[in-house]
C-alpha cells in the first residue's frame, strides 16, 4: 500500500471516531490537505511523524511539539493540539459538531450544556486557513529533556531504516539539536532538540501528577495574569486592548513577544543597518509583521490572508496600520520592504497556548495549593 493510502486510511480511521456523521466543511478541509501531500509525495513524512509522536506517548516522554498547526490532518495524526477549523462546539458523547461563527477563537467559547445528551459541550477551532506552503515545507520541532536527547535520536535513526520510504533522510548535528532533513527542495523538516520548557512540563507533572496538555483552557482567573507585562504595552496600546479577557486578545498581548537579541538588524535614521545594541528596547520587524498580519485578521481591516498576499501589496493600508504604534518614520520604511508572505497565525496560536498554561501552573495551580 502506498504512503498516500496509508495516511488516508490513518485520517479516516481517526475523524470516524471523532465524528458520528464527518461535516462537509471537515471533509473538504481534510480532502485539500490530502491533495497537497499527495502531490508533493510527502505522505510517508507525515506518517513518519505520526509514529515519532505515538513512541513518545506510548512511553510517556515529556516532549513539546512546535509545528503543524496549520494542517488538520497533523492535528488528526496527534502530531498537534492546534484545530486549524473555524471556532465550534464538539460534544465528545454525540460526536457532533456546532460552528459558532460568531467568535474569533474556539477557546473563547465557554463550555455550554448539550442538549441532547447533557454532557458539556467544548469550544475548539482556531480558524486557521490552508496555506500550501506550511503543509509542504513545515517545520516540526520534537523538544524534550536532555535526559531523553540521545534516545529520541536513535529511534528515529532505527524507525526511518524500518521505513519504505522512496527518500533518503540526512542529519545534521547542531549545539543542543538534531536537524533530520530530507534532500528535496520542499519537504517537512524534523528537529529533535532539548528545551527548558520541557523542564517545566516535567516539574509540574512531578508536583501535580498531571500532564501538561491536561491544563484547562478556559479559566477566566488566568487571564489577567498579563496585565503587568510591560514588554507588550506598546501592542496593548496601539490596539488599544488592556488585560485580555479572552483568549483571541491574549493572542494580541502575548501571542508574539518583542524581540532584543544580538542576531537582530534594524535599519538606522541613516538607512545604514545596524545590530541592535544591548539592552536597547524596540520592536523588531519580524514582530511587527506577526502584529500586522493578525491585526489585519481580527479587525478585518484586509481580506483573509492567502499564501499569494505580500506586504507591499497594499503599502498605504499597511502603513497606516503602522502609524498607529508611533513608531519612527525609518522603522515603518523598513516594514515596508518586500518581505513575501507573512502569515504565521499558527505560532501566535502556539505561543499563547503555552503562555496560557505557564500561567496556570505558575499562578494558579500554585495558589490554589496553599489555599486547599
Amino acid at each position: 500500500m502506498q504512503n498516500g493510502n496509508i495516511l488516508e486510511k490513518l485520517c479516516m480511521v481517526q475523524m470516524k471516531s471523532i465524528f458520528k456523521s464527518i461535516p462537509i466543511e471537515v471533509l473538504q478541509r481534510y480532502e485539500s490537505e490530502l491533495n497537497v501531500i499527495k502531490e508533493a509525495q510527502i505522505g510517508g513524512i507525515y506518517i513518519f511523524l505520526a509514529q515519532i509522536i505515538k513512541y513518545v506517548k506510548q512511553n510517556q516522554l515529556t516532549a513539546y511539539v512546535r509545528g503543524g498547526g496549520y494542517s488538520y490532518i497533523a492535528y488528526l495524526l496527534g502530531i498537534t493540539e492546534i484545530n486549524p477549523l473555524k471556532p465550534h462546539y464538539y460534544c465528545a458523547e454525540c460526536r457532533e459538531i456546532e460552528w459558532t461563527p460568531q467568535v474569533t477563537d474556539g477557546y473563547d467559547l465557554n463550555k455550554k450544556q448539550c442538549r441532547k445528551c447533557g454532557r458539556m459541550k467544548i469550544g475548539n477551532g482556531h480558524d486557521i486557513p490552508l496555506i500550501d506552503k506550511k503543509i509542504i515545507d513545515a517545520q516540526y520541532s520534537i523538544q524534550v529533556l536532555q535526559r531523553d536527547y540521545e534516545t529520541m535520536i536513535q529511534y528515529i535513526k532505527n524507525t526511518f531504516l524500518s521505513f519504505k520510504m522512496e527518500m533518503e533522510m540526512e542529519m545534521e548535528r547542531k549545539a543542543n539539536s538534531t536537524w533530520f532533513v530530507f534532500p528535496e527542495d520542499q519537504c517537512p523538516k524534523i528537529i529533535i532538540e532539548m528545551s527548558r520548557r520541557c523542564t517545566i512540563m516535567e516539574n509540574y507533572y512531578r508536583t501535580t501528577g498531571e500532564r501538561w496538555e491536561s491544563i484547562p483552557m478556559y479559566n477566566s482567573e488566568v487571564y489577567p495574569l498579563f496585565q503587568h507585562m510591560k514588554s507588550n504595552e506598546c501592542l496593548r496600546r496601539g490596539l488599544k486592548i488592556g488585560v485580555p479577557s479572552s483568549f483571541s486578545e491574549l493572542m494580541i498581548v502575548t501571542g508574539f513577544g518583542l524581540t532584543v537579541g544580538y542576531d537582530k538588524y534594524i535599519l538606522s535614521s541613516d538607512n545604514t543597518r545596524r545590530k541592535i545594541m544591548k539592552n536597547e528596547f524596540i520592536i523588531c520587524t519580524e514582530d511587527l509583521i506577526k502584529v500586522l498580519s493578525f491585526y489585519c485578521v481580527l479587525q478585518k481591516d484586509i481580506e483573509k490572508l492567502t499564501d499569494s498576499f505580500k506586504i507591499n501589496s497594499n503599502l498605504e493600508k499597511v502603513r497606516s496600520i503602522l502609524l498607529k504604534y508611533e513608531l519612527p518614520e525609518y522603522v515603518i520604511e523598513f516594514c515596508l520592504l518586500p518581505l513575501g508572505p507573512f502569515y504565521i497565525k499558527a505560532q501566535i496560536v502556539e505561543n499563547s497556548i503555552w503562555s496560557y498554561r505557564e500561567a496556570w501552573g505558575k499562578e494558579i495551580w500554585n495558589r490554589r495549593r496553599y489555599v486547599y
